[in-house]
């Protein structure tokens, strides 16, 4: 049986990447239907509906393009290896930039110098597959603080930040 200790982590390569520590026995088809794992392939759907709106095969890996932002330390092998993830961003230089923080306090913040003109950006709740929080209009060109997600900063989000054209 999986062990209760789950880390999701999804990474800025528009794969979703499910950690579990412990031994993961999934040799019947009762072994996908427990609780921890309805809530994992919950997860993953909204991972996939979410790189859906994007034109994520025109995008690529931009870490690069965020400072500032907050880490957590993951582990694998029952605590055995430890390691950090830090933020991650998926962009379309200019026109869509998906940054996954793991811990969204501090945010940091994203270079948009490849952009012209108003973006849009909005937060995304990977726990419930939902964008959450006003709309806020950025304007590009320049480096700008992501501020605060609407709830819960000691948890994992995602900044959606577009242009008009950013589909």
């Amino acid at each position: 049986m999986a062990s209760t200790s789950v880390t999701k982590a999804f990474t800025s390569t528009a794969h979703g990447l499910l950690i579990e520590d412990g031994k993961c026995t999934l040799d019947t088809p009762a072994a996908f239907k427990t609780p921890q794992r309805d809530k994992l392939w919950d997860y993953v759907w909204f991972a996939r509906r979410f790189l859906q709106e994007l034109p994520f095969w025109e995008m690529a890996p931009a870490d690069r393009l965020l400072t500032g932002a907050g880490s957590i330390t993951l582990s694998q092998s029952r605590g055995r290896r430890k390691y950090r993830m830090g933020a991650q961003v998926f962009a379309k230089p200019g026109k869509v930039y998906a940054v996954y923080l793991p811990k969204a306090d501090p945010s940091g913040t994203l270079d948009l110098s490849a952009a012209k003109g108003k973006l849009t950006q909005k937060w995304y709740n990977p726990r419930t597959g939902e964008f959450q929080g006003a709309t806020i209009t950025l304007i590009g060109g320049s480096a700008v603080s992501l501020g605060t997600p609407p709830s819960a900063a000691d948890e994992d989000w995602v900044v959606l930040i577009r242009t008009h054209e950013g589909r």
